[in-house]
């Protein structure tokens, strides 16, 4: 098997991926990632590079411990202030449990290589899994695209980035007023980062620009209503220092990527989640970001799945 990296970037790991395997418009096979990731030990073990910063960590202490494989795979001991033992797999979307780890792997394979994602009922056609483990699984590996995606950051100096406000209908709730939410995305040519919001506040929104945007972008606006709300936004917050205003109509194409994801995300949520829980679209919107933003590459996605592992259990899992 090919060598990975100690601690893989979110720009995918190129030292996993085999050297001579061919680039698919249609997506990753099957095959090519059997050369990698085909057996438990495979897996546990690049799991294990990926994470062995933060699973070396002294419990008591916080320093770095060298790690030492015991009789069970994917647990490792280490002694410092007192002997701990790690679980590879703690604190990940594999954590308690009890299915194969190369089952898993198979199933974020369908995720990377669909379209428009991957429904319970086809896990459990699949895999023949009971409707609530099927249901556990595919929240996991959302929650897990989700938190990869939530790690993106637009613009940069004197790159353009715009807003855009949308409301999704389709939520659960007994009022007319509960049953749309509204998500906010930030989007440049190219690529969207949709974060669900309570309101358009200064006091809302500000937070999640410092967040998503480099200091030094052009945020820009398409009427005056936008241009006021951008310039109280900046003179509330301090920011004429971190971002300028211009008109979009400056730069041809900047509504390109939103347009093309708004249509497609309402298709997909029609589709598969007419109705959903408020409190899960942020799943559904990571999960579509992050194969809407690597179309371009499509064989690239499931390797920018399985290049970091951030935590998902204790987040809604």
């Amino acid at each position: 098997m090919a060598q990975a990296a100690a601690c893989p970037s979110l720009q995918g790991i190129a030292e996993l991926r085999p050297v001579s395997a061919p680039r698919h418009r249609s997506g990753t096979s099957f095959r090519q990632v059997e050369q990698c990731l085909g057996s438990e030990e495979a897996i546990v073990a690049h799991l294990f590079r990926c994470r062995e910063k933060e699973l070396s960590l002294c419990p008591t202490c916080a320093r770095p411990v060298k790690l030492v494989p015991t009789k069970r795979i994917g647990t490792y001991s280490g002694t410092c202030c007192q002997a701990f033992h790690r679980i590879v797999t703690m604190d990940t979307l594999f954590e308690r449990s009890t299915w194969p780890l190369t089952s898993w792997i198979m199933a974020m394979v369908y995720f990377a290589n669909s379209r428009s994602g991957i429904s319970r009922a086809f896990l459990q056609t699949m895999f023949g899994l009971t409707g609530g483990s099927a249901h556990i699984i595919c929240k996991r590996i959302r929650q897990h695209m989700a938190l990869l995606e939530d790690e993106r950051q637009l613009g940069g100096p004197s790159e353009p980035v715009g807003l855009s406000f949308q409301r999704i209908k389709g939520a659960r709730g007994s009022r007319i007023q509960s049953r749309s939410v509204l998500v906010m995305a930030i989007h440049d040519a190219s690529h969207v980062v949709p974060v669900v919001v309570a309101d358009r506040r200064p006091s809302t929104i500000h937070p999640i620009v410092r967040a998503k945007v480099r200091p030094g972008s052009i945020l820009v606006y398409r009427d005056r209503i936008e241009h006021a709300r951008l310039n109280q936004f900046r003179s509330n917050w301090g920011l004429a220092r971190s971002f300028a205003i211009e008109p979009a109509s400056r730069y041809s194409g900047i509504d390109n990527a939103i347009l093309v994801f708004w249509m497609h995300f309402r298709r997909v949520m029609a589709a598969g989640h007419g109705h959903f829980a408020r409190g899960n679209l942020w799943l559904y919107l990571g999960e579509f970001a992050f194969r809407f933003n690597r179309r371009s590459e499509p064989d690239q996605i499931f390797w920018d799945m399985v290049s970091h592992f951030p935590p998902v259990v204790g987040r809604g899992a």
